[in-house]
């Protein structure tokens, strides 16, 4: 039996059980929304999110965790009349390590890029380094203040890094004991 609800397109059907859709609802890849939630783990920000008071065009939900960094003060810091509030973002560059987006807003609020988030991604706006949050459960976000930014977003996972200065001492360690044993 089809499923019908507004917002959703049947594009094929595939044998007499499986229908496939196109959600015509969906957010854009990159979006700023001036309200948000705190969360205290996975499970509340889902339960959160399905609530009937919750619209993800507004707000997101951001888990509060440790290594979270400050998030701004108060729910939406006192979210504007909706009438009154714009944002854009437009993504400039866009490679598996590095996503560049340029983002205006009159308002302050949250960039959520709706890309996995993953421990590691580091964002800056305008260049200053800004504290990368978990937001709905998934996806990355920075706040922002009212204007016009430069967002990036890159990935340095810090045990690779690790793994890379390991390595350098002991090459470095390797030569000199080379030259050590050489001279002797």
């Amino acid at each position: 039996m089809p499923f019908q609800h507004d917002g959703f397109t049947l594009l094929s059907v595939f044998g007499s059980d499986a229908h496939l859709y196109e959600n015509q609802n969906v957010l854009p890849r990159a979006f700023i929304v001036p309200g948000y939630r705190l969360a205290s783990d996975t499970a509340a920000a889902l339960e959160t999110m399905v609530a009937p008071d919750f619209d993800p065009e507004w707000e997101v939900v951001l888990l509060a965790g440790e290594g979270q960094g400050a998030i701004m003060p108060g729910k939406g810091s006192a979210s504007p009349n909706p009438a009154e509030f714009t944002a854009s973002v437009e993504i400039t560059r866009y490679e598996p390590i590095r996503v560049t987006m340029e983002a205006k807003t009159n308002h302050p609020g949250f960039l959520a890029l709706s890309d996995l988030y993953y421990p590691g991604w580091e964002a800056t706006v305008d260049g200053e380094p800004v504290p990368t949050y978990e937001a709905n459960a998934a996806v990355r976000a920075v706040p922002l203040s009212a204007g016009t930014h430069t967002v990036e977003f890159c990935f340095r996972p810090k045990p690779l890094l690790y793994g890379a200065l390991i390595s350098l001492i002991s090459v470095v360690s390797a030569l000199v004991l080379i030259v050590v044993w050489k001279q002797a």
